[in-house]
């Protein structure tokens, strides 16, 4: 039975002449909030009586309304049981759903994820493509029967569950778009677009009725929101090395097969009518999907309702083996940052030590940078290539490493460290603009697209003189940075902290301290089709020359070994520079 909130105005019916009758269904108009506490506009949602707390939405609509894209269509006519519908976007990629066969398939899944109005697309910054390498592309094809998920057509367009289609084209962009079971809300962790909004914002109306533990799950969101986490996870997550559950376990068995085996609780309470029982198996889902930083429910503790979690903890076996690796796992990477920070303040000053600083040793001619993330401010590089403002060095990173180059220049270092040590990554863009600085001013990223089974290798050009223009100009100003390099790193050293010392490597430069901590996909940021927040590793991966993943860390040439007493480090080594400098002399002199 439809919930009594669906059928207020309404009326079943069915469309006649379509190529295959779909099942009786009714069409309402839900809200859009797109800013706090403000309703944008309204969309015409479609719920059948087959899956009636499951909001579906014709594939047009949806490009049109979330991602401003007007996708041409096109129909493959068949003579029985329905139709193909391609839609085509401005990149030349196609995306289709075929009725008869209940699958979809892309050449280019990733594309689908832009939008015309995203900072990085509409904005002035200091990134411009040169050139993309790419190998030759495979179709990729899903068969949504695997998953029970059905698509249906009206002769004009397909309809597709609104959950799913955010999952496949949002997510890349930390742009989702979710359904809290009453609502449309636009989710812009990004900070993309200028009206959109992160998720948290939106606590007071959104997680409401999230929060309604009163409230049993109906049976169909059950069985829905538990399939589609199966196709995300089987078919949209990229190959990683760290994965709790395991990785070989997930990639032979699925979702299903691998809860079933191994975890038949958190499967049980996954399918829970219970709220309660949903939300600590919902947590205790994630934490065996941990993959050592990018994957985790997002706000959680705003998502559930209140009730004593100990009481699950302690009944069941299986919540207590992941309550205690993720409570120990996230003590010791709490203990190795704190031993860091507190290991720089003691080698290299009181006021070192904060997400950015820069240090210069005279007598060894050595200049540190610390950076702790890769962050990239589009607003303020906008404003000052339009004049409205100076360049951003405490806000943006590349702005920030940019200005303490030219520092290390002046003070007249010969060695140069790059202090990654505590960075936890961020944005290619800002990683690109730092690399080139010591790579004749390009950038580049490699990637590995699991999906379509490609290897893509984008090349930029970045402004290193900040004039606006990309020329050989900028190639002279970075062939000035003739310092010997070396990239200092440890376990925490994560995703875009991962990979640059990666690409420094492959250019040749050396890298010290302990092996990186891996991280080796793009991030992806979805919702599941009951409204929880989450995010993941995607099918974009990190690759190296041979397409391989990275997230295995990239290893050092000088190791550097910390000392662990009981719960904290001791990691003052990583922060001699007499022994640093020695080194860096040595391997760029020999």
């Amino acid at each position: 039975m439809l919930p009594s909130l669906l059928l207020v105005g309404c009326r079943f019916f069915k469309k006649e002449n379509t190529p295959t009758p779909m099942p009786e269904y009714i069409d309402r108009n839900v809200n859009i909030y797109r800013k706090k506490s403000v309703v944008d506009k309204q969309i015409s949602l479609r719920y059948f009586s087959t899956m009636p707390s499951v909001p579906y939405i014709s594939v047009s609509a949806f490009f049109n309304e979330f991602f401003n894209t007007e996708l041409e269509r096109s129909v493959d006519k068949r003579e029985v049981n329905g139709f193909t519908y391609n839609y085509l976007n401005p990149y030349n990629a196609c995306l289709s759903f075929d009725i008869k066969n209940q699958t979809l398939a892309s050449n280019k899944l990733d594309s689908f994820n832009s939008h015309p109005d995203f900072k990085e697309n509409t904005g002035k910054h200091f990134v411009k493509l040169d050139n993309i390498e790419s190998s030759e592309i495979s179709v990729g094809t899903v068969s949504l029967k695997d998953y029970s998920i059905s698509i249906y057509e009206d002769g004009e367009n397909a309809f597709v569950p609104l959950s799913l289609l955010s999952s496949i084209a949002g997510g890349l962009q930390s742009y989702n778009i979710a359904y809290n079971g009453k609502d449309v809300y636009v989710f812009d962790y990004g900070g993309q677009l200028g009206t959109a909004t992160r998720a948290e914002t939106f606590s007071d109306t959104y997680f409401m009725k999230l929060k309604d533990a009163t409230e049993s799950r109906p049976d169909d969101l059950i069985s829905y929101t538990y399939n589609e986490l199966r196709f995300v996870f089987e078919n949209l997550r990229g190959l990683t090395k760290q994965l709790h559950f395991g990785d070989e376990n997930l990639l032979n068995l699925g979702l299903d097969g691998l809860l079933t085996r191994d975890y038949p609780k958190v499967k049980e309470y996954l399918l829970s009518n219970d709220k309660n029982k949903y939300y600590e198996g919902l947590s205790n889902l994630f934490i065996g999907l941990s993959d050592g930083g990018h994957t985790g429910i997002l706000l959680k503790d705003e998502c559930v309702p209140a009730y004593d979690e100990s009481k699950f903890k302690k009944s069941e076996s299986e919540f207590e083996a992941l309550l205690n690796y993720q409570e120990e796992s996230d003590a010791d990477l709490t203990s190795l940052a704190t031993s860091f920070y507190l290991s720089k303040w003691n080698m290299l000053g009181t006021d070192i030590g904060q997400q950015y600083y820069y240090f210069f040793d005279e007598s060894e001619e050595t200049a540190i940078i610390g950076f702790d993330g890769f962050k990239v401010d589009f607003d303020a590089w906008d404003n000052y290539y339009n004049g409205k403002g100076g360049i951003p060095v405490d806000t943006d990173s590349y702005a920030f490493v940019r200005d303490k180059v030219y520092q290390a220049k002046r003070d007249g270092a010969k060695n140069l460290i790059l202090d990654l040590t505590t960075n936890s990554g961020g944005s290619s863009y800002s990683l690109e603009g730092i690399l080139a600085l010591f790579n004749h001013g390009k950038g580049y990223i490699k990637t590995f697209d699991l999906f379509n089974n490609h290897s893509v290798k984008e090349n930029h050009l970045i402004d290193i003189n900040l004039d606006g223009k990309w020329d050989d100009l900028d190639k002279a100003e970075a062939e000035q940075f003739n310092f010997n390099v070396g990239v200092l790193t440890s376990p925490l050293s994560f995703s875009c902290g991962n990979l640059f010392p990666y690409n420094m490597k492959e250019l040749g430069y050396k890298i010290l301290g302990e092996r990186s901590g891996g991280g080796s996909c793009a991030v992806s940021v979805n919702t599941t089709a009951d409204g929880i927040p989450y995010c993941h590793s995607s099918y974009l991966c990190l690759t190296d020359g041979q397409g391989e993943n990275i997230d295995g860390g990239i290893a050092a040439d000088l190791e550097i070994e910390k000392i662990k007493y009981t719960t904290i480090y001791d990691c003052k080594s990583f922060f001699d520079i007499s022994t640093l400098s020695t080194y860096l002399n040595s391997a760029y002199n020999a």
